[in-house]
């Protein structure tokens, strides 16, 4: 099983006891003043900010295998 924060624990053990569907969004990184500078929102804010092109690797498809 991979890594999973303690909220999608929660829900996937009231999933499996209880029958309930969940969602759990669990966001892809971080910002603020301790975040690290190599992360998309500061790549994005500061490619924004001279007017240049955002990358978008793989053509923005994205799947996480189960």
């Amino acid at each position: 099983m991979r890594r999973q924060s303690g909220p999608q624990q929660l829900l996937y053990k009231y999933h499996h006891l209880y029958g309930i569907e969940a969602t759990c969004l669990r966001f892809f990184t971080v910002y603020g003043p301790w975040s690290r500078p190599d992360m998309a929102i500061l790549k994005f804010a500061e490619r924004m900010t001279r007017s240049e092109a955002i990358e978008v690797y793989n053509e923005s498809r994205y799947y996480e295998g189960g």
